[in-house]
């Protein structure tokens, strides 16, 4: 990849995960649970949608029929991943997307994490865009780091090569890659739904918007 102008536009990508099975929650699949007549994943992909991102792709795989259906009519890529993989597999199927356009950066999000609004994004990006397209962006509040992190192009080969249920954090603690904490003001990027009883605690927040 040539080397960034000073001052040029970057472009991130996003990468969303929509592929595993919600265990804890036995036969329900979180990610299509109904929160404020949407469901939970439409609002995730929503958020992403009305950042500064460049594209977002969605890694589906475990009853991905009914996620597409959940996302239909929005201006999205989905891949496709293996069923029953890890979330390791997934973000590789997601980068390899992902590096056939012309993104500097990869932004991967969770899919169960309706709490993330747009302007978290947008504060990553623009970490990312000042620190020159090279840094690893991960956002924490209160000294503790969360999610979505913003991945430079330079870590895609690694990426790509994740198998099982392994992420991205060895690579993050590995030390690979410069990486750059970003402060956020609340705790959106820490809080995901997890259990039944994330669940309804997110269906009681204020207007069921997911946002709390």
């Amino acid at each position: 990849m040539a080397a960034l102008s000073v001052g040029a536009a970057l472009k991130v990508g996003a990468i969303v995960l929509a592929a595993g099975r919600s265990t804890r929650l036995k036969d329900a699949n979180k990610l299509l649970a109904a929160v404020g007549g949407q469901a939970l994943i439409a609002r995730v992909v929503d958020a992403v949608l009305a950042s500064r991102v460049a594209g977002v792709h969605v890694v589906v795989a475990h009853e991905s029929t009914r996620i597409v259906a959940a996302l239909a009519g929005r201006p999205i890529t989905f891949v496709a991943a293996p069923e029953g993989c890890g979330i390791g597999v997934s973000i590789a199927a997601g980068i390899r997307a992902l590096a056939e356009t012309a993104a500097d950066g990869a932004l991967i999000v969770l899919g169960d994490m309706p709490f993330v609004e747009s302007g978290h994004l947008d504060r990553l990006i623009a970490a990312f865009t000042t620190s020159g397209g090279s840094t690893l962006c991960v956002p924490t509040h209160a000294g503790r780091r969360g999610n979505p992190r913003l991945w430079p192009r330079g870590s895609f080969p690694q990426l790509m090569r994740l198998e099982g249920d392994v992420g991205g954090r060895d690579l993050l603690a590995s030390g690979a890659f410069n990486v750059l904490e970003v402060a956020m003001d609340d705790d959106a990027v820490l809080r995901d739904i997890d259990t039944a009883a994330d669940l309804a605690a997110l269906r009681r927040a204020p207007e069921s918007d997911g946002r709390g």
